[in-house]
């Protein structure tokens, strides 16, 4: 899958550029460190990757510790929710990612996602 951030939709959507604020992961190798600390092993986080696809890092122009991992699963019962982790594997609802990154005017995470990148 090649998956894209188009760097113009960046910009317009809310004139604010998030170019170096979110990072597409699709690969073990190409993970910044900071995200493969947040996995068990290689095993798991492929696991995860091949069966619901990229996750998407965000990282907080504010605090360098406020970094999450993003990425669309299914639960239990086959619904789809973004799965949201800070560094220490905690779940964070979506109000406090978009918070750090400065955007606390409503957007949800996925419509920014589903926004920026394109299959």
């Amino acid at each position: 899958m090649k998956v894209l951030i188009q760097e113009s939709k960046l910009k317009s959507f809310i004139d604010y550029n998030l170019s170096d604020r979110i990072e597409i992961v699709d690969s073990w190798e190409g993970a910044p460190q900071k995200v493969r600390y947040m996995f068990g092993s290689k095993q798991q986080f492929n696991h995860l990757l091949n069966n619901y696809g990229p996750m998407f890092f965000f990282i907080s122009p504010n605090f360098e510790s406020e970094n999450y991992l993003v990425q669309h699963r299914k639960n239990d019962v086959g619904e789809w929710y973004w799965d949201i982790k800070d560094y220490w594997n905690n779940p964070i609802d979506e109000a406090t990612v978009m918070d750090s990154l400065g955007l606390n005017f409503g957007i949800p995470v996925g419509k920014l996602i589903k926004h920026y990148v394109e299959d």
